[in-house]
């Protein structure tokens, strides 16, 4: 499902315009991108949790040449999926 698919259903169900679904839909993930990136977590009750993780820098090789490189510290959001969000999807494949 795309985001157009997600705003077009949100506006029939709502009955407000695809403008106004879309800058909503635009103004949320704007928020959890800038508090993610302030707080480091973002939680959205029965969904889930997106965490920001520090990922160590380590020394790596090049597979061309077999020189090591070393690769920077850096930083990764990730999704943690509530048990109330795994239980329906697993319910729903089984």
């Amino acid at each position: 499902m795309t985001k157009k698919e997600i705003i077009s259903i949100v506006a029939k169900e709502t009955k407000l315009s695809n403008a106004d679904v879309s800058k909503v839909f635009d103004h949320i993930f704007k928020l959890i991108q800038e508090e993610a990136s302030v707080e480091k977590e973002v939680t959205i009750a029965n969904f889930g949790k997106f965490v920001v993780r520090k990922v160590k820098g380590r020394v790596a090789r090049n597979l061309q040449t077999g020189e090591p490189i070393q690769i920077k510290e850096s930083h990764r959001i990730t999704f943690k999926p509530f048990s109330k969000l795994k239980q329906f999807i697993k319910d729903k494949y089984k």
